[in-house]
């Protein structure tokens, strides 16, 4: 009776993500789905640099030093309605800190609720969900990878917004 979320995603694609719910189930014989998944082709254009969009530790709620600075993405996509963009959530996780399969799920989970947070602001402030797309990249890309105090936790507790343009499948 709950949805699934299933999210496909490849280097240099265009993220697609699907609902599972009961109607699938109901026209299917047996205990399998075949889905098909058509994901689009994209070339990164530019990385938007915002210095202060943070969050609280083991939280996807945004700290209030992050206004300032999701305020200019909105501005910035409300002035180009061509604009496509992808927000990355990451988080900030020592990489000497041991990782289980949780910790490891943990953190793409988190970082991936601190991109829909930057998502969801974006949409309840006008902006269509066409030009806005949104993942977590867990603790890959960290700035700091042994932060030695909160201001190099908080740098890696970031959101990174990049440009994005289709591109046509040959």
């Amino acid at each position: 009776g709950k949805n699934v979320a299933l999210t496909f995603s490849k280097e240099g694609f265009l993220n697609a993500t699907l609902v599972i719910n009961d109607t699938y189930f109901k026209n299917t014989k047996g205990d399998t789905i075949f889905l098909e998944v058509k994901i689009k082709p994209i070339e990164v254009v530019e990385k938007i640099v915002f210095d202060n969009i943070f969050f609280y530790s083991d939280s996807d709620s945004l700290k209030p030093e992050s206004k300032p600075d999701l305020d200019k993405l909105f501005n910035i996509l409300k002035a180009n309605k061509d604009l496509f963009v992808e927000i990355q959530g990451h988080m900030s996780c020592p990489l000497s800190r041991p990782m289980s399969i949780y910790q490891k799920r943990y953190n793409h989970e988190l970082s991936h609720k601190r991109a829909r947070a930057i998502y969801r602001y974006l949409i309840g402030r006008g902006i269509p969900s066409g030009q806005l797309t949104f993942k977590g990249m867990s603790n890959f890309n960290m700035i700091y990878p042994e932060p030695k105090n909160e201001m190099e936790a908080d740098k890696n507790k970031r959101v990174e917004v990049w440009k994005l343009k289709l591109v046509s499948a040959n």
